[in-house]
């Protein structure tokens, strides 16, 4: 049997844990970020409603992606046959105006 490329299967799971890299990427910035606010910004309102607003924002999109992925299937795959499939049908592909 010969080997094509369009029979190559991907895990979702694999996307999830770029995700997670992302995310671990993301959490390192926002801490130096935040570091850096309270190390060298002016102590007042101001600042505080930063941070607080930093903070708050980071944790509302993280808790809403992190819920919003929960309905996912881990153990469903991508085959590659069917997103190329997929690309050959886009209007642009057909070759008709």
């Amino acid at each position: 049997m010969p080997f094509s490329i369009s029979d190559i299967n991907i895990p979702v799971s694999i996307f999830f844990g770029l995700y997670g890299i992302f995310l671990f990427g993301y959490i390192i910035y926002g801490f130096f970020n935040l570091l850096h606010l309270l190390e060298y910004g002016r102590v007042g309102a101001p600042l505080f409603a930063i941070v607080i607003g930093f903070v708050g924002g980071t944790i509302l999109l993280v808790a809403a992606t992190i819920l919003w992925l929960f309905h996912y299937d881990l153990t469903y795959t991508v085959t590659l046959a069917e997103t190329i499939g997929l690309f050959k049908q886009t209007f642009l592909h057909s070759g008709s105006f």
